[in-house]
């Protein structure tokens, strides 16, 4: 087994482990993951066929979103730890926050700052789109499986 990433809620029993390489990183500041989190958020897109989830897990639709995401959450501790969007089924979104080793997260682009918060300073580099990425900005589009991501 290679390089294997890991996270989990707070209080541990709903766990998550991945032996395939991260798709995608981003921050997002859309409104859904604020009200979901509190603030912008981390997401690591991980093949879903080499990810695995285990424990007790709550889910529900995020009404607010541009793609159907299922969340999932902790039932005993409440906690958001991952999605599934509809448009992607080849593909599961674990929020940074819930990695065992946050070094591992390694952010591409800032995405939906025209919804980020007032309070909320950027103080980095990378590039940020108002909304969905500019793929052909970023150097192409990643591989998201069946379905081609969605255009800004």
């Amino acid at each position: 087994m290679g390089d294997v990433i890991r996270g989990g809620c707070r209080c541990n029993q709903l766990r998550y482990e991945s032996t395939g390489a991260p798709i995608l990183s981003a921050i997002c500041h859309c409104h859904g993951c604020q009200r979901r989190t509190g603030n912008a958020t981390g997401v690591m897109f991980l093949p879903a066929g080499e990810t695995r989830i285990t424990g007790d897990f709550g889910s529900y639709l995020d009404p607010e979103t541009t793609t159907p995401i299922r969340m999932l959450f902790c039932t005993h501790c409440g906690s958001s730890v991952a999605a599934s969007a509809g448009s992607y089924p080849d593909v599961r979104i674990v929020l940074a926050a819930s990695l065992d080793d946050p070094a591992r997260f390694a952010p591409r682009f800032h995405m939906w700052v025209s919804a980020k918060a007032p309070w909320v300073g950027i103080d980095d580099d990378l590039p940020q789109f108002d909304g969905h990425p500019d793929w052909e900005a970023l150097g192409g589009p990643p591989d998201l499986g069946r379905v081609s991501p969605p255009s800004a």
